[in-house]
């Protein structure tokens, strides 16, 4: 009799995780904005820009690839690698504030999300066809890139003849002109929406879904810039020699530099922090072991 009844249980569990590891595989597509201090404001369907700052900025647009595992008919976890660039063009923007200041830049993202998505009806079911309505949400890591600046006040006196520190001229031009090198920096995200999906076969589906993201940095349009991102190029070996030690110039010095060029280059609303957006379309395909079938 107990050998029966745990036949039965185990039967039952192979029934529920038959159904509860089908996987899924899929990729997608879609369209992706910023609402940060540069551009446009509204979350959602930016509007467009003009042929000439589209074809230099690049294409808005979101690509990636999925894994979905899917506990049971209802609820599942789903793993995106994703690639997106992003445009942010103050012309385009409804506020004249922002027209005014003519910024304009992109940049490029990379995204690995872990996501929990509910399904309203049972959709992941083995019924051949069904809608169904999810919500989804999750954490994500965002890798975007950013700017390393150099100010360059190799051929400047910084400190004076017995050592003691002269702060450089707001109007130098290793403020004015600095040396700016590519570079990557990361930030976490919460990645949360809505979507629908649309299961056309026993193992093809179509989904479409609208993505808020928002992050925890201010730099992805570039309107802030970090002191970690901005060294001091200085005659090291010249400030050895008069103030007699072998560090230079202190972090105090440095920082005392490079606070006037990060307070220069902050733009809008310092407080608040981007969000990444975007509109999507996939396909994805199921696969996994078939329901298990137990004699009575």
């Amino acid at each position: 009799m107990r050998k029966k009844n745990l036949v039965s249980v185990l039967c039952l569990l192979g029934l529920f995780l038959s159904k509860a590891q089908r996987h899924e595989i899929g990729m997608f597509a879609g369209n992706i904005n910023i609402v940060g201090d540069i551009g446009e404001t509204n979350y959602v369907l930016q509007g467009t820009t003009t042929v000439k700052q589209g074809t230099r900025l690049g294409l808005p647009i979101t690509l990636g690839i999925l894994y979905r595992m899917n506990f049971n008919p209802y609820q599942t976890l789903r793993f995106d690698l994703g690639y997106s660039n992003v445009k942010f063009i103050d012309e385009a923007s409804d506020e004249n504030y922002r027209k005014q200041r003519y910024n304009s830049e992109s940049n490029t993202l990379y995204n690995l999300d872990a996501i929990f998505e509910y399904y309203f009806l049972p959709v992941n079911d083995e019924q051949r066809a069904m809608l169904s309505p999810y919500i989804f949400g999750g954490v994500g890591a965002l890798v975007y890139n950013s700017w390393n600046m150099s100010l360059d006040f190799r051929n400047k006196n910084l400190i004076d003849t017995v050592g003691n520190f002269v702060q450089p001229s707001g109007s130098d031009d290793a403020y004015r002109k600095p040396i700016r090198e590519s570079g990557n920096n990361m930030t976490l995200s919460i990645p949360f929406g809505v979507g629908v999906k649309y299961k056309f076969n026993y193992n093809w589906a179509l989904f479409a879904e609208v993505l808020f993201r928002p992050t925890f940095t201010d730099e992805i349009d570039y309107s802030v810039i970090s002191d970690k991102n901005v060294r001091v190029l200085y005659d090291k070996d010249e400030v050895k020699r008069i103030r007699g030690n072998k560090n230079g110039l202190s972090s105090d010095e440095i920082h005392q530099i490079i606070q006037p060029y990060i307070d220069s280059y902050k733009i809008g609303n310092l407080k608040s922090k981007d969000w990444v957006n975007n509109i999507s379309v996939g396909v994805s395909y199921s696969f996994g072991r078939p329901p298990c079938y137990c004699e009575k």
